[in-house]
């Protein structure tokens, strides 16, 4: 075999490694971006755990937020300063969905995602969360999320979800014969 011959007979030799290299280095590199897809959605369903337990507990321990929702339940006048703090507290709401409503449209959470059927019917079926949507929600949000919103109101059996959560204790029954308006004051219920 001749010098030239032995020098084909490496490269050719030092491609097949190369190729088989590529390979190995493809297969390697998917599953490193499968991993990384994987703990990029766990770190997006921590993070929206976190924001929505850190939510509810600032409602649980506000010294004013609970003695407002159960007045406003009741059907009692809210005054101004309570009527502000329940339009800041549906403020913070609705940032909370949207932010959820973001990663769920990104595919950040995929199949673990929560349905957000609960949180917006506690949301859509208080006078004030929907009066804040139609008033500031709409203009503030973008076209695709005020799309969804609108859709889900459509979709949603708001009172018999809010019933079930009330029978389970997580909300307080409104009363049957009063509801409030967009002032804060009782009016009676059609």
């Amino acid at each position: 075999m001749s010098a030239i011959e032995i020098v084909e007979l490496l490269g050719a030799i030092a491609e097949i490694v190369g190729a088989i290299a590529v390979v190995i280095t493809l297969i390697y590199l998917a599953a490193q971006v499968r991993h990384a897809a994987a703990a990029s959605q766990a770190a997006a369903l921590e993070s929206g755990r976190s924001r929505r337990i850190a939510f509810f507990e600032s409602v649980r321990d506000s010294a004013y937020l609970p003695a407002i929702q159960v007045k406003a339940a009741r059907g009692e006048e809210l005054d101004e300063v309570d009527r502000l703090r329940l339009t800041n507290h549906y403020a913070a709401l609705w940032g909370l969905l949207y932010a959820e409503w973001i990663q769920r449209d990104l595919g950040m959470v995929g199949d673990y995602a929560t349905h957000p059927r609960v949180a917006l019917s506690q949301t859509l079926g208080s006078v004030a969360g929907m009066q804040w949507w139609r008033n500031a929600g709409t203009h503030l949000y973008p076209e695709r999320f005020v799309q969804y919103i609108e859709a889900m109101i459509r979709e949603l059996d708001i009172d018999a979800t809010n019933e079930a959560l009330a029978r389970a204790g997580f909300v307080i029954e409104r009363d049957a014969d009063a509801a409030v308006d967009s002032r804060g004051s009782a009016r009676a219920s059609s």
